[in-house]
């Protein structure tokens, strides 16, 4: 039985093993953060987020729970609201179930007030199919900017205090789950030689849901 801090460590060092741009790349995003703090003053450091420092993705962060907390079951979920927090309460009280941890794709909490953080990505992964660095980039400005100024007002935190008052670990994997998924695709459409539309859809649809 893994630890929450276990599975979070497993989940950054796929992420980072999947990520379009490459591990090498990764490091030299996470050196240029860490330049980037050292000068930073020490009232800025105080508001800093130092898990920016090891974990490439703010979007992908234990919101809740002891580290060391083994894990028995897991309630996953593309999206996790407040619905499904009392929803594994309710599992756990009326059913005997033993779920410790909600685990969500799209980012709860901090993470989804910093999903603009992460777009970057994109821009890069246009790039690697041979989009023109500053033409992604141009694309990728309004985009990130209209996605802060949408996610900006919402109440990030409602899950995430739902599940503090349960008692329950809340864990959200959003670019790393990206990554895994764009890593197996990728090898799939080679392995399958799709170069048309039509050729994806095939492939995609062969792919058990």
């Amino acid at each position: 039985m893994m630890t929450l801090s276990q599975i979070y460590q497993l989940a950054i060092e796929m992420g980072i093993h999947a990520d379009p741009r490459g591990e090498d790349g990764v490091k030299k995003m996470l050196a240029r953060r860490k330049a980037e703090y050292d000068e930073l003053s020490i009232s800025k450091k105080e508001e800093y987020d130092l898990e920016d420092l090891r974990n490439p993705y703010s979007d992908s962060r234990v919101l809740l729970g002891d580290p060391g907390r083994k894990v028995d079951k897991v309630l996953a979920g593309i999206d996790i609201t407040s619905a499904e927090v009392v929803l594994a309460d309710v599992l756990n009280q009326k059913h005997k179930k033993t779920i410790d941890l909600l685990l969500a794709h799209h980012p709860v909490g901090a993470p989804y007030a910093a999903l603009h953080e992460v777009m970057d990505l994109q821009a890069d992964l246009m790039a690697k199919y041979g989009v023109p660095i500053n033409i992604a980039e141009g694309l990728m400005h309004d985009r990130i900017s209209e996605v802060q100024r949408v996610i900006s007002p919402r109440n990030h935190n409602q899950a995430v205090d739902a599940a503090r008052l349960l008692h329950l670990a809340v864990m959200c994997t959003h670019t790393i789950t990206d990554n895994l998924i764009y890593d197996f695709l990728e090898k799939l459409f080679a392995k399958k030689q799709a170069e048309t539309v039509g050729d994806v859809v095939k492939v995609l649809k062969e792919i058990p849901e």
